[in-house]
């Protein structure tokens, strides 16, 4: 086992780092724009932001496995920073707007092919409105002394 890494490979990992750092920087921008037009509660946020961290976690740790027999250096992660940082502040917002335009596509298909569903549903809702169980439901007959029988 070699304790001491030559510096030639340890440029070479630091710029192969950057990989799975936009790799990172791709998820963050897709999960926060996903979750921050589900909804704006502090759970839904919360839970994104464990997922984020959980995938994030995975990516880095794979990465280290696979290319660095499982050493974790400190080179690695400030690349992978660097590289997440990087394209969240290049390419963020386009990403963001590629999102945007996609979950509008996916609503609007979403509504147009449950249309159907919802007009079927909403007239059988309505009929049940309308009809009176008082009168399917048999009426009791009261046993009271008091009342005359007819």
């Amino acid at each position: 086992m070699r304790y001491t890494v030559p510096l030639s490979d340890q440029v070479l990992m630091f710029i192969s780092s950057v990989g799975p750092g936009v790799i990172i920087g791709i998820l963050y921008d897709v999960i926060t724009s996903f979750f921050g037009r589900l909804s704006k509660k502090r759970g839904v946020i919360i839970a994104g932001d464990l997922l984020f961290g959980l995938s994030a976690t995975l990516i880095s740790f794979f990465y280290m496995v696979i290319y660095n027999s499982g050493i974790v250096r400190l080179n690695i992660i400030i690349a992978q920073i660097i590289g997440a940082v990087a394209f969240h502040i290049t390419m963020g917002k386009y990403v963001a707007k590629v999102i945007g335009f996609v979950s509008t596509v996916v609503g609007k298909a979403a509504a147009i092919v449950s249309f159907p569903l919802r007009f079927c549903f909403g007239k059988i809702r309505g009929l049940s409105r309308n009809i009176d169980v008082s009168r399917l439901i048999p009426k009791k007959k009261s046993l009271n002394k008091n009342s005359k029988a007819t």
